[in-house]
């Protein structure tokens, strides 16, 4: 049958006049009606079983965003006020109050700690002593503060009583001190070969709690090294000098200072027995300037009396078998830094320019959730929204 026969028999079933044109669209439903016939007729069960499965086409469609001006300016509002305000989070809150474009930095520096003056003072009777301390103790990030002088002059190697032993026959003594150390049954005390020449000038220090200490600490970072010399930048008179406590910042303390400050007011025990002092400073910087604090904290406190404290033997020689033995006891004190630092983490830029990104493109599905769910007019936009394309 061809088409022209095909259209005739279709006008005359339909019992009414048909254009040409709707002839021609009647005749192509028939067609693809008897097509489709003839090929169930034809298939077999697999073939008719596989017609039935979804248009692969249909099932791997693939959607777009379409471009829609909509004339609504109440969605126009919508979306100006959700992107300002996403716009205002980001730039103000999180870059300028947050400051989110920095990371902080955990850094161990280093303390160099120096006495101002290295002369200190005794008296003993009428005389006065002046002690030279400049090399006495000190080491990196640490220093000594002597409180006792005590000087052994004119010491011989030779057999005399050690005066901190105990003993009640000589193999005891020998037992601790080697052979031919002897007992000393009236002392109770062991002669041994040793320095002899054990009666000490006895120094007290005067104003020990005076003594200056100066601890500049330095800290690494990524604009160089940070230094707790004064660095204000409002403070240029004083840039680059010390800066003694109590102020903020202070680099310059008193001995007293420090042992208030690690809750010591016993300075009369102290200048017996000493103490062992731990200084830990703290930095704090952001991106503009730092600022440093400092804790005190006693390493000694649970030791006895007679464990308190540090001692220091200094000894002058005088001869082969001569010497001056000079024992300090007094005051150590350790410093080390550390702090947090601010810096520039170019992660974390990219990190908040990317959430920004994301969070402006919310403020456009912001819009379209409340123009397709919540509107009125929420039929008539999605049919404008979302178009299917026909089947090429």
């Amino acid at each position: 049958m061809n088409n022209q026969q095909f259209i005739e028999e279709t006008k005359h079933e339909s019992g009414s006049s048909l254009s040409s044109d709707q002839e021609e669209e009647e005749y192509l439903v028939k067609r693809r009606q008897a097509i489709h016939q003839e090929r169930n007729q034809s298939q077999s069960l697999w073939q008719r079983l596989y017609s039935k499965l979804p248009d692969v086409d249909e099932f791997l469609s693939y959607q777009t965003q379409q471009e829609l001006n909509v004339l609504d300016r109440r969605l126009g509002q919508i979306f100006y006020i959700a992107f300002v305000v996403i716009f205002l989070y980001i730039v103000v809150f999180n870059f300028g109050i947050k400051k989110k474009y920095l990371v902080t930095n955990q850094k161990d520096g280093v303390v160099i700690v120096r006495q101002i003056g290295s002369q200190t003072t005794s008296v003993i009777g009428n005389q006065t002593y002046v002690w030279d301390m400049q090399f006495a103790g000190q080491e990196d990030g640490s220093i000594f503060i002597p409180t006792i002088i005590k000087v052994k002059r004119n010491q011989e190697m030779g057999v005399c009583v050690k005066e901190d032993s105990r003993c009640k026959n000589d193999s005891e003594c020998s037992s601790m001190y080697g052979e031919g150390s002897l007992c000393v049954v009236d002392e109770g005390k062991c002669k041994i070969r040793q320095w002899c020449g054990n009666i000490a000038e006895v120094h007290y220090i005067k104003d020990f709690s005076r003594v200056e200490i100066i601890m500049n600490s330095y800290l690494p970072s990524d604009s160089g090294i940070l230094s707790s010399l004064n660095n204000d930048p409002d403070d240029l008179e004083r840039a680059g000098k010390q800066v003694s406590y109590p102020s903020a910042n202070a680099n310059q303390f008193q001995v007293h200072d420090l042992l208030s400050i690690a809750g010591i007011t016993n300075f009369t025990s102290i200048s017996y027995n000493g103490a062992i002092l731990s200084a830990q400073l703290n930095w704090n910087c952001d991106e503009y300037r730092c600022t440093q604090g400092i804790q005190v904290i006693r390493m000694d406190e649970t030791l006895q009396s007679s464990g308190k404290g540090y001692k220091l033997e200094q000894i002058v020689w005088e001869g082969i078998n001569k010497r001056t033995l000079i024992e300090e006891q007094g005051i150590k004190i350790f410093a080390n830094a550390s702090g947090s630092v601010q810096e520039l983490s170019l992660y974390n830029i990219v990190l908040q320019l990317s959430s920004a990104i994301g969070l402006l493109l919310a403020a456009r599905s912001l819009t379209d959730f409340i123009m397709l769910k919540v509107f009125n007019e929420k039929n008539h936009y999605a049919n404008m929204k979302f178009i299917k394309t026909e089947l090429l």
